[in-house]
């Protein structure tokens, strides 16, 4: 995952596995960190960018002498689209809230089964899944979890894996993220002497 080396170092990732290892020791809840680059395809986006070159261009009165020169600038237009679709400012830009948002929570409640945080013996398993693109974080709790706490538990935690990609800080959130759901944990799942560890502790990084 290159991507990913802009942002978190080597020590980086350690720091994070530390940081779930340091917060299991006082609960026994298994937290899985899920970096995703991108939740959604969004293949509307390129389809958008090449109509708003193709009206530019019809509203600055360019005509092309025939169907020649009509072909090569469809050609143009295309690979311009799909050169500016790849710059995260103008995915965000025309991709409404909502739809990202619904891309995201699906991609969590993807990665919440595919990552066997739901077959946890307890059923104490817990997801704090980020996703990079849409600057959108998502937290899904297990069964016995969710009993005790609702969603609205987890809006702190989420606000520090957000806040950590507009800051530039992507480390520091979800290692504060960690702590602070290790923290809510603690108070009702306690660790207990025959408590084992049932998920990795590394930070799980994909592309989409």
């Amino acid at each position: 995952m290159d991507w990913v080396k802009k942002f978190l170092s080597e020590s980086d990732l350690k720091e994070i596995e530390a940081a779930v290892i340091k917060a299991e020791k006082s609960t026994s809840g298994e937290i899985v960190p899920v970096l995703i680059r991108q939740s959604g395809a969004y293949y509307h986006i390129p389809i958008i960018v090449f109509l708003i070159l193709l009206t530019a261009i019809q509203f600055l009165n360019f005509r092309p002498a025939n169907g020649w020169y009509f072909f090569c600038e469809i050609i143009v237009l295309a690979t311009v689209s799909q050169v500016l679709t790849k710059i995260s400012l103008v995915r965000r830009v025309l991709t409404y809230t909502q739809e990202a948002a619904r891309q995201v929570n699906i991609r969590a409640e993807l990665e919440f089964y595919s990552s066997r945080i739901n077959q946890t013996e307890d059923q104490t398993g817990i997801l704090l899944f980020l996703s990079f693109q849409e600057r959108m974080a998502v937290v899904l709790a297990d069964k016995k979890i969710s009993k005790v706490h609702d969603n609205k538990t987890w809006d702190e935690v989420v606000a520090l894996m957000t806040s950590s990609i507009k800051e530039g800080k992507l480390k520091d959130g979800i290692v504060k993220a960690i702590e602070r759901c290790g923290e809510i944990l603690a108070k009702d799942f306690p660790k207990r002497e025959f408590d084992t560890d049932e998920l990795s502790n590394k930070l799980i990084i994909k592309d989409i």
